[in-house]
């Protein structure tokens, strides 16, 4: 009796320690998925962003880029406060001109508690930055979290001007640019991942390039 007793709990020590390993494991593979989920949207992200303002003459601030902060979505529109400065919002929308007719396109992260993560916002036909606001999305995910994981994960969207004596410049990329984009995106461990664009295409200065 007494060797059944200690085999019996030399079986439960077993299993709890299993359990333990397992548990471990599991957390460790959420986490690197999740890392790289977030690394591989932001490199996405990052290649769109590279074609706010191409082919709008004099492409701008105030005409051709729109920083959002507190946007929720609604059935299938954005909307939030403006910023007009530098600053971090939630959603960025940006026009381009490929053709003779303009198109917007953009980026939103969810900032509500049921909902983070990051989505592209495809890209569409536009007369303005604000027409485009005013009209229905496609939206398209890149970082997905909801409530189904045990933490959920921000992303935050920061535009930062640069003046005309130090420009921001693009990785191996010719050519400078006044207005930067930096995406952050929190990981489970704790620490942020960021990516920053250069956005070549627009200057402070309509007209001026720097």
């Amino acid at each position: 009796m007494i060797g059944l007793l200690i085999s019996m709990i030399a079986i439960l020590g077993m299993m709890s320690l299993f359990s333990n390993s397992v548990k471990t494991t599991t957390q460790s593979s959420r986490d690197a998925r999740i890392t790289g989920e977030r690394a591989s949207g932001l490199l996405i992200a990052g290649i769109h962003l590279q074609s706010a303002g191409y082919g709008v003459v004099n492409a701008n601030r105030s005409e051709h880029l729109q920083l959002l902060s507190a946007a929720t979505r609604t059935d299938n529109r954005v909307a939030g406060t403006p910023i007009g400065n530098d600053g971090t919002g939630n959603v960025l929308i940006w026009q381009v001109q490929p053709a003779a007719q303009s198109r917007c396109a953009g980026l939103y992260a969810p900032s509500g508690d049921a909902e983070k993560g990051l989505y592209e916002l495809v890209e569409k036909d536009c007369a303005s930055i604000s027409d485009a606001s005013a009209s229905d999305w496609e939206f398209r995910r890149l970082i997905f979290d909801t409530q189904d994981i045990q933490t959920l994960l921000a992303v935050t969207i920061t535009l930062t001007t640069h003046d005309i004596t130090t420009p921001c410049r693009g990785f191996g990329v010719a050519g400078a640019g006044s207005i930067s984009i930096t995406l952050n995106a929190a990981e489970a461990s704790g620490q942020t991942l960021n990516s920053t664009t250069c956005l070549l295409n627009f200057s402070v200065t309509p007209g001026v390039t720097p």
